[in-house]
């Protein structure tokens, strides 16, 4: 019987095998060696299922800018949305905070999902983040690929628009509400206006 060892952050057990070996993959991934990447999940592709501290290989090669390898691990079998071990949030949203555009680009590019219903809330895939920043090419990326801008999203709910106000990211801002973006308020009275319908 193989020996096993507890690999990273999820309690799973591996061969020994692997877990000797598993720090080659992340360090493959992170240095973006699409040919070590390749050659080890060719060879063992059930690790293709692997999560480190609950994020997959998807989401380590977002983090780590690296759109050659989320290549590799699509061609291999990946799927674009993979989520995160606890979370359906896939590897796009770790681009999104990690403010990596081209990765971001590439994953949407490949299908990613822009926003989750979760928990009776709907989540922006990181677009608060990137409105709070000011990172307005991630946000124009994110709305014109579907991220809703006209309710409130994340928990606690907040709106894409008020958030920018409240930064002070004003070319945010402006970008939004030529988007349709509405205001918490704005979102808050149109609903109280339905309910008075119904």
């Amino acid at each position: 019987m193989a020996a096993k060892l507890k690999c990273w952050g999820n309690g799973r057990e591996f061969p020994l095998e692997f877990s000797l070996h598993h720090g080659n993959l992340l360090n493959n991934i992170e240095e973006g060696n699409e040919e070590g990447v390749r050659a080890f999940l060719t060879a063992q592709p059930k690790w293709l299922g692997y999560y480190y501290f609950e994020k997959s290989l998807l989401h380590l090669a977002a983090g780590y800018d690296n759109p050659t390898i989320l290549a590799v691990l699509v061609e291999l079998g990946m799927d674009v949305n993979t989520p995160q071990q606890e979370y359906p949030w896939g590897a796009l949203y770790e681009a999104v905070l990690s403010g990596h555009l081209n990765t971001a680009k590439w994953l949407i590019e490949h299908k990613a999902q822009t926003r989750y219903d979760f928990r009776g809330l709907i989540f922006s895939c990181g677009a608060l983040s990137s409105v709070a920043e000011g990172n307005l090419e991630m946000v124009k990326l994110l709305v014109e690929h579907g991220a809703p801008v006209d309710i409130l999203v994340d928990d606690p709910p907040r709106s894409l628009l008020t958030t920018a106000i409240q930064f002070g990211r004003s070319e945010v801002a402006d970008y939004l509400r030529s988007k349709g973006a509405l205001t918490e308020e704005e979102i808050k009275a149109r609903a109280k206006g339905k309910r008075k319908k119904s």
